[in-house]
Formats: C-alpha cells, structure tokens, sequence
C-alpha cells in the first residue's frame, strides 16, 4: 500500500507517462490536493507519516485517478503500445525464470529418484539400434537403452529449461535496469496493477493447476515414470502464482472498496 505522497506521485508518473500536457497537469494537481490533504490532516492533530496516508485514503490510488484521467481521453496508440511491449517483456523474463526452476527441480528429481521419475522412455519402439549405440556411448552407465535415453532426455531439457531460466534472469534484471534510464523508461512502464497482477497469478495459477494436476493422476494409475517433470512444472508454477497473488488479491480488495 502507497504511504507517502511521493510514492503516490512516481507511481502516477509511471501510469500517465506519454499522455503529454494533460498528464503533467493531473499530476500537479494532485500534488496540490494531496498536499493540501495532509495539511487538513496536520491541523486535525495527525503528523508525519500518518497524515499522509490519510491524505492518500481519501484521495484514492494512483490507479484509480490515472483510469479517470485516461477515460477521459483516448491513450496515444505509441503510449499504448509501449506499455504492451513492456507487459509482453516482463511476463516472457518471468516465464523464463519459472522455465529455469523447474529445470533446477528436474536436476533435483532425477537426483534422489531416478531419471525414469522425470521423463518415461514413451518412444522406445523408435529407438533403433543405431540410436542405442549412440546413447550408450552418451550414458555408459545405463543398464538399458531406454533407460539411457532417459537419463539423456532428462539431461537435455533440465540444462535447457535452466538456460531459459538464464535468459529470463537477465531479461528482468535488464527490465529494472531501463527504468532507471530516462530515455527508455517509457517503454518499461506496465499497464494497469490490477491487470498485470492478474494476470500473472491467472497464467502461472494454471501452469500449476495443470502440472500438479496431471502429476496426481500419474500417481493414482500407480505410473512412478514420468511424475517428475509434470511435478517440477507444477511446483515452479506454484511458487511463480504465490508471488503475484497477493498483488492481484489487494488489487481486488481495493478496488472492491473503491
């Protein structure tokens, strides 16, 4: 929750970037009126930090005054634009790092249960004696073929989900990085919180429900082999749905409220 009137007026900065002369005007009026809040509160005997939180719940949040103020003129389509550049970078470096987790928990599996938990030899009709030799010369210590192909697959996409996770890493740290740049600050500023918030905890909510779902059901048909990856995928997009759900939740609750 926004306490202090700066935070307020970034986060209001952030939200009406691009809208021109009308924006700066919003955003010097709502300096004066919140200033002029917390003075109302100041002389009703609340001080500091207290009196501006006050002055901002009766105000509104940032949010809720920039949706005002761009319904009541269309966004620039370059504005537009950039926004929905930035969301498409932001959830493809957050889809990268949930990628990279759940190849550090295939690595993790295949670790104390076995590459056959993680990745089930579904295509062994297919292995050709030619491709047998070649895993065997790839996995030496298997005791089968299918099982060296599995330990191969297993190795294959746990290193390749972590390189994503790599690539998602820097794509967020790069994110964080142009925010701070003037020059390119516009096209990392995201759409609506609510939206965004719910987004992610709706997208990475279902990546859960499916991987944990179907992980379950290979458990019930009493089918150990294959649980692991469908588990990993789960788990990662749990953890990932558990970071944006309290956003999306206060986003929700404010707005209710509102």
């Amino acid at each position: 929750m926004i306490r202090t009137i700066d935070a307020y007026l970034d986060r209001l900065f952030d939200l009406v970037a691009g809208t021109g002369a009308s924006g700066r005007r919003l955003l010097n009026e709502t300096e004066g009126h919140l200033n002029a809040a917390r003075t109302a509160e100041m002389a009703a005997g609340h001080q500091g930090d207290e009196a501006e939180a006050r002055a901002i719940a009766r105000f509104g949040t940032p949010e809720q005054v920039a949706d005002a103020h761009l319904a009541a003129g269309r966004l620039p389509l370059p504005v537009a634009l950039a926004r929905l550049f930035a969301a498409a970078f932001f959830f493809f470096g957050c889809t990268g790092v949930m990628f990279g987790l759940s190849g550090a928990l295939i690595a993790g599996f295949t670790a104390l249960f076995g590459p056959e938990f993680v990745a089930p030899d579904s295509v062994h009709a297919l292995l050709t004696p030619e491709r047998c030799a070649e895993l065997s010369l790839l996995r030496p210590d298997a005791v089968s073929c299918a099982a060296a192909s599995n330990a191969q697959h297993v190795a294959d996409t746990g290193f390749g989900l972590m390189r994503l996770g790599v690539i998602g890493t820097v794509m967020l740290a790069g994110f964080g990085l142009a925010r701070r740049i003037g020059a390119v600050r516009r096209f990392t500023i995201l759409p609506n919180a609510t939206m965004v918030a719910s987004v992610g905890a709706v997208g990475f909510g279902l990546v859960a429900f499916s991987g944990l779902g179907v992980a379950v059901l290979l458990a019930l048909d009493g089918a150990r082999p294959g649980i692991g990856a469908n588990l990993a995928f789960g788990l990662s997009g749990l953890i990932a749905f558990a970071l944006f759900l309290p956003a999306a939740w206060n986003q929700l609750v404010r707005d209710r409220h509102a």
